[in-house]
């Protein structure tokens, strides 16, 4: 779907659920998942927004996986009823495409996609995780089968079943069955539970082949976990925090929540029609996260009233694990380094990576570089994390993508960067620099320093004059550097590269690549590895589309990995300890939470401020690869 199409149905959409509103068509206090509203979900298959996806001739539209999640997103975030289509979107509509007869299809499809038919899912115990699951058998009966037992259901009990059933004896595998629940011996067993009492099926209801369902079934639902229910379900208690005028603790709050919020969303977008094990894990740890965060700082009279959830899946029980690709450059940085690492500054070490392609990575090719992008830039920043090089390489990457962004060639060995500091300002004046500049990192190494102006004006400043020296608390030099006793080798042309803040944005996003390279060596069990994905995702979304808003949820999930993946015990201590010095620099987690609470909280509440700050922040999210816990 290119670009504009999405967005010109995110238009119709809007349109159509802002005149729903205003007809008092639903309420969207009540959420996606209140009482049932049949109503709204023919007029919603009226427009074609049930089963997108699904072929013309079986009631859809023809579309992808991507019009379907564009779809589902712009509803669960307006808080449109969903009850009555839902399952039957995401799970029997799926199911039946699969492995369904033509007849079959014909019979429910078109229906649920007009809205005129519900469906839910029954589960027997050889598809849930738990030990108490109950138990439902299809024994073959003259020409069909007979049901006992009882099933776990998805969904409310209406229209049509599709029932995993398990078929033959003990051992034997499980078959699926379109079953109408207007068949007498079926009774509803609690909130939950369907049981059957002798319910005869006839042969053709059998969906696919006899004892070979599970395998489609765990495809179908790995698929559906990365619906949006999940994550954006909860916007209208962000909405409430943004709206609040709560206590000064509330915005760092409401910043970690919305990069968790806007970083699931982009994976989801991306992996739309892909089942991903960490998409799963992370979007359940965040619907934790959000209503306790709220019962913490909202009084409860400006708490808005709780939803029910989305229909329960249950996990995703086989994580497929797949070899993250490298970028070349990352694997060089990693055999250079890997091994050959002391205490310091190596400066045998760093002729070494200067006589490879990897500190050319950053050049244009007429300057003997690989002209390499964000992307590739980071990846090999995060190499040299992985590995603990106590060397400047983030710096000089950097400095060589800020002068080349001035048109600026650079000069051979180490570079430091400044500003690093908010607040300190850096001046031009009769050809020479004024100034000084704190906790220039590497700068007692570095054989000349790039200093960013206001005006977007780059300076290259010959070897840094050391006014005091200091360490980090991972032992890295951080030094007062001196700028009126340094000399100015080159200067680019005002508004032709980097502003401080920019450089300093950036500077955040090498420190989350070299955070994420070192806590990949900690992070261990599902939770920490799920949360590791999430932020390796969004550091890849911050380096294509590099906004003050990406490169703050790539820091602040970076922040939650490392947390995470620091808090397992047994891990290696000194590692921690550079993970947590580098989590310092160019703005503590604190300081970018507390930014991207104030951007939530002055967009506005629901779906007309909090949801566009989220959704409408430039191009759509390109494929990303498949993360190592994959």
């Amino acid at each position: 779907m290119k670009q504009a199409d999405a967005a010109e149905l995110r238009r119709e959409l809007r349109a159509f659920l802002a005149a729903e509103i205003a007809a008092d068509g639903f309420d969207p206090a009540a959420g996606s998942w209140g009482p049932a509203d049949p109503g709204f979900a023919t007029r919603l298959g009226a427009r074609g927004w049930i089963g997108a996806s699904w072929p013309r001739a079986l009631g859809g539209q023809g579309g992808g996986a991507f019009e379907r999640h564009v779809v589902a997103e712009e509803l669960i975030a307006h808080g449109a009823p969903l009850r009555v289509n839902w399952v039957a979107e995401w799970l029997a509509g799926p199911l039946l495409l699969a492995a369904g007869t033509p007849e079959q299809q014909r019979e429910v499809l078109p229906r649920f996609a007009a809205g005129r038919l519900s469906a839910c899912i029954g589960l027997t115990e050889a598809a849930l995780p738990d030990s108490d699951a109950p138990r439902c058998l299809a024994r073959p009966d003259r020409g069909g089968w007979r049901l006992s037992g009882r099933c776990r259901l998805i969904g409310d009990a209406l229209g049509r079943l599709l029932l995993l059933a398990r078929t033959g004896e003990e051992g034997a595998g499980l078959s699926l069955f379109l079953v109408d629940l207007a068949l007498p011996g079926i009774a509803l067993l609690g909130a939950d539970r369907l049981g059957f009492d002798g319910v005869f099926l006839a042969a053709d209801r059998l969906v696919g082949a006899e004892d070979e369902a599970l395998p489609l079934w765990h495809e179908v639902a790995g698929i559906a976990h990365g619906a949006p229910a999940p994550w954006l379900r909860h916007l209208p208690l962000l909405a409430a925090l943004a709206e609040a005028h709560g206590p000064p603790e509330g915005e760092p709050v409401l910043g970690r929540l919305l990069a968790g919020t806007a970083t699931l969303r982009a994976m989801g977008l991306a992996r739309a029609g892909r089942t991903s094990p960490s998409l799963a894990v992370s979007a359940a740890l965040e619907a934790e996260a959000v209503p306790a965060a709220l019962l913490r700082l909202l009084p409860e009279e400006a708490r808005p009233a709780p939803t029910e959830p989305p229909p329960g899946l249950p996990p995703i029980l086989t994580a497929r694990r797949t070899s993250r690709r490298l970028h070349p450059l990352a694997i060089e940085t990693a055999r250079l380094l890997t091994g050959r690492l002391a205490f310091g500054f190596d400066p045998k070490l760093w002729e070494a990576l200067e006589d490879g392609p990897v500190l050319r990575a950053a050049l244009p090719p007429d300057l003997g570089g690989e002209g390499e992008g964000l992307p590739d830039l980071l990846a090999i920043a995060e190499a040299a994390g992985a590995v603990g090089a106590p060397l400047p390489v983030a710096e000089t990457l950097l400095g060589h993508y800020a002068l080349a962004l001035a048109g600026l060639a650079p000069p051979i060995g180490p570079l430091t960067i400044g500003p690093v500091q908010p607040g300190e300002v850096a001046r031009f004046e009769a050809g020479l620099l004024v100034g000084r500049l704190d906790r220039l990192p590497w700068a007692c190494h570095a054989a000349a320093a790039v200093i960013v102006l206001d005006g977007s004006r780059t300076i290259l400043a010959g070897r840094p004059a050391i006014g005091a020296e200091g360490r980090n608390g991972a032992g890295e030099p951080r030094d007062l550097v001196l700028l009126e006793e340094m000399p100015v080798l080159a200067a680019g042309p005002p508004g032709s590269g980097l502003t401080p803040g920019g450089l300093r944005d950036l500077g955040a996003l090498f420190r989350a690549a070299a955070m994420l390279g070192a806590l990949g060596r900690l992070a261990r069990g599902r939770r920490a590895r799920g949360l590791a994905a999430a932020a390796r995702f969004a550091l890849k979304q911050a380096a294509r589309e590099p906004s003050r808003f990406t490169i703050a949820c790539a820091r602040l999930r970076t922040q939650a990995a490392a947390e995470a993946a620091m808090a397992i015990p047994g891990g290696d201590v000194a590692l921690s300890g550079r993970i947590a010095a580098w989590s310092g620099e160019f703005g503590t987690e604190s300081e970018w939470a507390s930014w991207l609470g104030r951007q939530a909280r002055r967009a506005g509440a629901g779906a007309g401020g909090l949801w566009p700050l989220v959704a409408d922040r430039g191009r759509m999210p390109a494929d990303a690869e498949e993360t190592e816990h994959e």
